[in-house]
């Protein structure tokens, strides 16, 4: 895979997770497919507008950071996958939980840059 691919697909990933921190949903909106599936740990699956208004009625991101991230090419697709961790607020409660997850992400390249068109995420075992 050419680096160029490969810096972009970090570039993009590292911006959804600046976004999910800074509550800035007008950026997340744009890294996301329309056609976005998002399948959480709990087995929730959720597409793009559902997802959004998740993250901005039911949780405050406080971390999110990535580790041993693999990509392929796929086509005119990437497919990215790592392990993720994250600390995030439950609005409801004020209470804080951390995720240690693997998560399977799909990026595919638009107009408009790369986009992520689905995302699959598993709790890691310990």
């Amino acid at each position: 895979m050419d680096d160029t691919i490969r810096m972009a697909i970090a570039g993009a990933d590292a911006a959804r997770s600046r976004a999910l921190i800074e509550q800035n949903y007008q950026a997340l909106d744009a890294l996301l497919h329309d056609e976005l599936i998002h399948i959480h740990t709990s087995g929730v699956v959720e597409r793009k507008a559902q997802f959004l208004e998740t993250v901005r009625n039911r949780f405050r991101f406080l971390k999110v950071e990535r580790r041993n991230y693999t990509l392929r090419l796929a086509g005119a697709a990437v497919i990215a996958v790592g392990e993720l961790d994250q600390r995030v607020q439950i609005q409801a409660t004020g209470e804080e939980v951390d995720l240690e997850m693997i998560t399977t992400q799909v990026w595919v390249a638009m107009p408009v840059g790369w986009q992520q068109i689905h995302w699959h995420a598993a709790l890691r075992k310990p």
